[in-house]
């Protein structure tokens, strides 16, 4: 523990100040020049990236659920409980698909 007398020097004559003309700091901003502000035209479904996005319909869901039915692989049931099956499937179809392409 350094121990400092009421009245004595804590920096000594033989201490060099290097730093001989110190000014303030400027006023926050003053080297920066203000941003132009870009001219932005007003959004527009046309220009935008959704303009070839199809949204859904029962012809799109009709063709997505075909494709899956060739891509899955089928229980062994007789084909009647096959047909009966896949048109369950079919009729809940458009449910199973929005909860898949929320998921990500």
């Amino acid at each position: 523990m350094i121990q400092v007398k009421a009245n004595s020097n804590i920096v000594r004559e033989s201490y060099n100040i290097s730093i001989q003309n110190c000014i303030p700091r400027p006023v926050p901003g003053a080297f920066y020049r203000p941003k132009a502000k870009k001219v932005r035209k007003p959004w527009s479904f046309p220009e935008s990236v959704f303009r070839d996005y199809v949204p859904d319909s029962d012809a799109l869901i009709g063709r997505c659920f075909e494709e899956d039915w060739t891509h899955i692989s089928k229980p062994k049931l007789k084909e009647d409980q096959m047909a009966k099956c896949r048109v369950l499937l079919k009729q809940n179809y458009r449910v199973m698909y929005q909860a898949c392409t929320n998921i990500g």
